[in-house]
């Protein structure tokens, strides 16, 4: 054989095999969410999720994405990535039905945590980016922001949202070889109804950051959380109002 007709052979352990599967690696991640039949569970920084496409944690247990509300509105939430008869049976109470951005009357998602618990997106197409400050953001179809998921400062380096096998959505800011540097936020610190494991019920008492479960989609003054008031130290509580029921 002709040895200048032979095509060149990039062997592991060459440097043009390290820079050419993370070359290949990196633009499948970043094309990745613009196709619907692909999954990822994450999203990199200047990309958008928009309505109708998910991102799926690693082993398929959880799925993050735009779903509608029994108000008709839209809501960004994660729930279990299975058939939603199953969710609610799971879950203990029976399915609510609304109307999907296709105008078909639809049995949606049992959501374990909701992003935009008190700002719905009335356009009935939401987009989730990870901006160019770093920080994640909910918006409508319009490119109008509706509400910052993050208010992260000090961002030296590139960041990404990472949907957990866990059920927590996390922001990470990178260093320049895409290891971690460091968590900004995690959906965890902020629960909506739903008491997932690894989750914290109480307050840090040198952050003053609170956790506690509140119901959803109804609105009320009810809340599952530690009693601050409390004769028994550490004593967890249904309130009413701040006080205990």
């Amino acid at each position: 054989m002709n040895t200048d007709q032979m095509i060149p052979i990039v062997k592991f352990g060459d440097p043009l095999f390290f820079y050419l599967s993370f070359f290949i690696s990196s633009l499948a991640l970043y094309l990745c969410p613009l196709f619907s039949n692909c999954q990822t569970d994450t999203l990199l920084q200047g990309q958008e999720l928009k309505d109708g496409y998910h991102l799926d944690s690693a082993f398929g247990t959880f799925r993050l994405g735009f779903f509608t509300g029994p108000d008709s509105h839209r809501y960004l939430g994660i729930w279990y990535n299975i058939p939603n008869s199953q969710q609610y049976r799971l879950r203990g109470f029976p399915p609510y039905f609304s109307t999907s951005p296709n105008g078909d009357e639809d049995e949606g998602p049992a959501p374990v945590w909701v992003g935009n618990v008190n700002v719905p997106i009335i356009s009935r197409t939401g987009v989730l980016t990870v901006a160019s400050d770093g920080n994640l953001k909910i918006g409508n179809g319009r490119g109008e922001e509706i509400v910052s998921l993050t208010a992260a400062t000090g961002i030296s380096g590139k960041t990404s949202g990472v949907l957990l096998d866990s059920g927590n959505f996390v922001l990470r800011e990178l260093n320049r070889d895409g290891s971690v540097k460091r968590e900004l936020w995690q959906s965890f610190d902020y629960p909506t109804d739903t008491l997932l494991p690894g989750m914290k019920l109480g307050a840090n008492l040198r952050t003053g950051q609170v956790w506690s479960l509140k119901p959803w989609p109804l609105e009320t003054n009810f809340t599952f959380g530690l009693n601050p008031n409390g004769t028994i130290k550490n004593q967890l509580a249904i309130l009413w109002n701040g006080r205990v029921y």
